[in-house]
């Protein structure tokens, strides 16, 4: 069994979290923050401040009159967006990177956090789930782990899987019987060690395992709209034949086939946007669950 001690030096080997993502949520979280307050944090990250204005000019806001001022640019896209926008850009050079034990190519596992995030906050506010930028940091972060275990350690991916398929268990329970640990955990110490909050790290944590922590709609969201963006095909990798989605966390959320219909239905929609605004890689999509 691997030892703790060992995916902790690898934990310390991932890159910082970026400096204005911990400011910005910091600013974001007083509720008498102004328009100034964002502006002054991101104007000095040339390429956020690319990003963010080819946003506000995109077709997806309906922009008619073009924006040419940082600050005009978050008084249209509003806080929140503009959140959810440093939030992918801060993280797309970490997930980014291929995850070979996953058979996820490049971009796919960023791929696949971005449409979480965005299928989690639809969700949160589906169904009035508070602090939506929370849910959707915890969607967008819940496989960091995964990095750790596919890219920067040696491991013997067939012993996991023959450990889920010879058990019938789930690929987490197997990579806790063979590693000591599965990704969910080593996701959470990973947000431990970037000293984001417990209301983030909680739904990481859990993701695979909504029943086996104290009840939270936070971590039920987050599992549930991970399930559907798999369904869909996003992000599908070695793990997927051995996921079970929870019945009872679905059905705490109270997520109804049409709800799960137009979740999928604006995730798609979003998606096509950060598409032509990060280069996301495109795959083909089916649906399920």
């Amino acid at each position: 069994m691997m030892q703790w001690e060992r995916i902790v030096e690898r934990i310390d080997s991932l890159p910082p979290m970026p400096v204005v993502m911990s400011r910005l949520a910091v600013v974001l979280s007083d509720p008498d923050v102004d328009t100034m307050d964002i502006v002054e944090i991101i104007q000095y990250e040339p390429g956020l401040t690319a990003g963010i204005l080819k946003m506000a000019n995109s077709a997806y806001f309906g922009s008619v009159q073009s924006i040419a001022s940082l600050r005009q640019a978050v008084a249209r896209l509003g806080l929140d967006q503009i959140f959810r926008l440093v939030v992918i850009s801060s993280t797309q050079s970490t997930m980014k990177r291929p995850v070979a034990g996953y058979d996820l190519p490049p971009g796919e596992l960023w791929r696949h956090s971005v449409a979480t995030g965005i299928a989690t906050q639809f969700l949160a506010r589906e169904i009035g789930v508070e602090h939506e930028e929370i849910a959707f940091t915890a969607a967008l972060l819940h496989d960091v782990g995964k990095l750790v275990i596919g890219d920067f350690m040696d491991v013997d991916f067939k012993a996991i899987e023959r450990e889920a398929f010879g058990r019938g268990v789930s690929f987490e329970e197997a990579e806790r019987e063979v590693l000591g640990a599965d990704h969910a955990q080593i996701g959470a110490a990973v947000l431990e060690k970037w000293n984001l909050p417990g209301q983030v790290i909680q739904p990481v944590r859990w993701h695979h395992d909504p029943d086996g922590t104290a009840p939270s709609r936070l971590v039920d969201i987050v599992h549930v709209a991970d399930a559907l963006c798999l369904s869909m095909g996003i992000g599908s990798g070695r793990d997927e034949l051995y996921y079970r989605p929870s019945e009872a966390a679905i059905e705490r959320c109270r997520v109804s086939k049409s709800a799960r219909e137009a979740v999928i239905s604006h995730t798609l929609g979003a998606m096509d946007n950060f598409a032509e605004l990060f280069a996301l890689p495109t795959t083909e999509v089916h649906h399920g669950l």
